[in-house]
């Protein structure tokens, strides 16, 4: 989990200036941009609450609800964006 958020990270930076170079402007809050950086801060605060939780139990039960939200967001982000949603990455 750790691994895909710094990859998703480096993911969203490389876009933006990816977007920059091209379109003149590295953020457009396109639903696929908007929804990317959605997915990077839910998984931001799984890790934010597995690394930081109190109690173990409370901690792992967290941590596995949150992840199968994050993962639906994640779906979202790759199916969802792209067929139900207008944008440029539509």
């Amino acid at each position: 989990m750790q691994m895909a958020f710094l990859v998703l990270g480096i993911a969203i930076v490389c876009g933006a200036v990816w977007a920059d170079v091209s379109w003149g402007r590295p953020w457009g809050w396109d639903p696929k941009e908007t929804f990317a950086l959605v997915t990077w801060m839910v998984y931001l605060v799984i890790l934010h609450i597995r690394l930081v939780g109190k109690n173990a139990n409370t901690r792992a039960f967290w941590t596995a609800v949150l992840s199968v939200i994050g993962f639906g967001i994640m779906l979202f982000n790759w199916i969802g964006v792209n067929y139900f949603l207008v944008g440029l990455h539509s």
